[in-house]
């Protein structure tokens, strides 16, 4: 899903929210009701716990490129 961005959101009633899993499902939900503010904390979430392993990627970028050499580093 996509939120509109709030300067945007006040020209807009619906909110339509793709699956994003090749299926081609799609929802469309009223702007402002219980639903649509649910979905957008459901993607809040799922964005902040995405945000949390980053640091573990990260780490993880670093020991790639350590165990590759030098040829396999990129510039910083």
């Amino acid at each position: 899903m996509v939120p509109p961005s709030p300067s945007l959101a006040k020209y807009h009633t619906q909110l339509i929210t793709l699956s994003g899993d090749g299926t081609g499902n799609w929802t469309l939900a009223r702007i402002g009701t219980a639903e649509a503010r649910i979905g957008i904390d459901r993607e809040i979430g799922m964005l902040e716990s995405r945000l949390k392993e980053v640091e573990q990627w990260e780490r993880r970028v670093k020991e790639l490129e350590v165990l590759l050499g030098p040829q396999g580093a990129t510039p910083a």
